[in-house]
């Protein structure tokens, strides 16, 4: 339970990411700039999060998410 919060935080980050995903796909087939512009970077953001959690906080020997 110590890492409970490891946890909540990545499903967060996960459910962001996979909800950004979706949006940059159809933003793509519908050719919106705008939109593949700011999901590209939502996404960028949130993979940077992901790496800070991953490299400082999170235990080295257990992988809280899946990609």
């Amino acid at each position: 339970m110590a890492h409970q919060f490891s946890v909540e935080i990545h499903n967060f980050l996960t459910g962001n990411l996979e909800e950004a995903r979706q949006i940059l796909a159809r933003a793509t087939q519908e050719r919106d700039e705008a939109a593949v512009r700011f999901q590209e970077g939502r996404i960028a953001e949130l993979l940077f999060f992901r790496q800070q959690l991953v490299e400082k906080y999170d235990l080295k020997d257990q992988r809280y998410f899946k990609e």
